[in-house]
């Protein structure tokens, strides 16, 4: 008798115990593959001057009065090299609940286009 409750038992815990390998071995697994990096994109219609909205864009100096994420982490600390309104500069953020990154500007074409 106690073999066959042994058995059940064995025949019922088989399964979930090799799901719950796959699935935890899955959350090591699969990140390795994954890029360190990757890309954000969002947009939204801006009722104002396109010169006005570009020369809040690569104002570095004043950028963490409206960005959304050091909104987020008051404590946040961010360190900016350049204008913004060049190529090369950076404006980089590290903060407990956001993380660290930096933006660093690639191409500047005022008063319409910035890559970053």
């Amino acid at each position: 008798m106690k073999r066959i409750i042994f058995k059940i038992i064995k025949l019922i815990i088989k399964p979930f115990v090799i799901l719950f390998c796959v699935v935890v071995g899955g959350f090591f697994i699969v990140p390795t593959f994954l890029d360190e990096e990757y890309e954000v994109e969002r947009s939204i219609e801006i009722n104002a001057p396109v010169k006005v909205v570009f020369r809040h864009l690569t104002n570095f100096q004043t950028r963490h009065l409206w960005d959304p994420w050091i909104r987020k982490d008051s404590a946040a600390t961010v360190r900016v090299s350049g204008s913004g309104a060049t190529k090369g500069s950076t404006w980089a953020w590290s903060g407990s609940n956001i993380g660290d990154g930096k933006i660093v500007v690639q191409k500047v074409v005022p008063p319409s286009y910035l890559v970053a």
